[in-house]
């Protein structure tokens, strides 16, 4: 493996464990995470599917599936996490 594939591979990793904070700020949050956009969030999160449909059916590069598809259930989670607390400050 060349060293732009691990490094690209390494920043994805990285990149992935770079939304705790954020999903720490959303479970913690006691105003249904106002604060957070989560129009933002449903756009990033679709457009990671579209990445990952590209990356899975026209690329067919595995470090860049796994980067992608990654990204994709790291913004998933974020606005499940958003929805959850949106729902649970209503309540």
């Amino acid at each position: 493996m060349d060293w732009i594939t691990l490094a690209f591979l390494a920043d994805g990793i990285v990149l992935m464990f770079s939304y705790v904070p954020q999903w720490r700020d959303i479970v913690r949050s006691t105003t249904g995470a106002r604060d957070v956009n989560i129009v933002s969030w449903l756009y990033w999160t679709f457009s990671t599917l579209i990445g990952s449909g590209y990356a899975i059916f026209v690329n067919k590069a595995l470090p860049l599936t796994l980067v992608v598809v990654g990204l994709l259930v790291c913004n998933a989670i974020t606005l499940a996490l958003l929805v959850r607390a949106r729902v649970a400050y209503r309540i």
